[in-house]
């Protein structure tokens, strides 16, 4: 489950819209893969960022399959990465909350996630 820092439960998807427009580009075996890699890190760690799973190059990995279905646009690619990161944290059975870490020049560091106790 995802918590804001107020501990309010996100049962939203930011930009879902978008979300879906990308998705229908996204096989559902590329969309589980990266689900289940995402899910494999988060069992064994407290805290996560998309930056983790795609520090830089997309390839070969799971997650060059977002970067195709974003038109090779590693920009969107990496928005996506992160609404799929926020879905998954959202369906899991232990809890999350998150904050914006701060840009450091043209660096932008997106959000923390990090395990909680409730």
């Amino acid at each position: 489950m995802l918590f804001n820092l107020n501990r309010k439960l996100m049962e939203y998807l930011p930009h879902e819209e978008e979300f879906a427009r990308k998705r229908a580009n996204l096989s559902d075996e590329d969309y589980y893969a990266v689900i289940d890699k995402i899910n494999e890190y988060c069992d064994t760690h407290e805290t996560v960022k998309c930056v983790y799973f795609a520090p830089g190059d997309w390839t070969p990995t799971v997650f060059q399959a977002l970067y195709e279905a974003c038109g090779r646009n590693v920009d969107d690619a990496a928005m996506f990465l992160g609404q799929i990161l926020w879905v998954v944290l959202q369906e899991r059975d232990d809890d999350w909350s998150f904050y914006r870490e701060e840009s450091i020049g043209d660096n932008i560091q997106g959000m923390k996630y990090f395990r909680i106790n409730r």
